[in-house]
């Protein structure tokens, strides 16, 4: 997953999902408007994690870039 946004301008983002063998099974690419790149990182994270359970997949690893967001997901008190 990765997001673009510069300061609070027009964001986008987008990601990827792949199969236990490593083949390509889905692309996720998102206009998401205007918003700060703290909250581009959740979108994808959020629409990535969606896109999962609705495909059900039994295991999810999520791979992203963001230390805030990969602190905010590992914290007990969430978003």
């Amino acid at each position: 997953m990765d997001g673009a946004s510069r300061r609070n301008e027009v964001a986008g983002c987008g990601g990827l999902i792949r199969g236990s063998n490593g083949n390509w099974f889905r692309g996720l690419p998102i206009n998401i408007g205007w918003c700060t790149a703290y909250v581009t990182e959740l979108w994808e994270v959020s629409e990535g994690l969606k896109l999962a359970w609705n495909h059900e997949f039994p295991k999810v690893e999520l791979c992203i870039n963001s230390k805030v967001v990969v602190n905010t997901l590992r914290s007990t008190k969430g978003v």
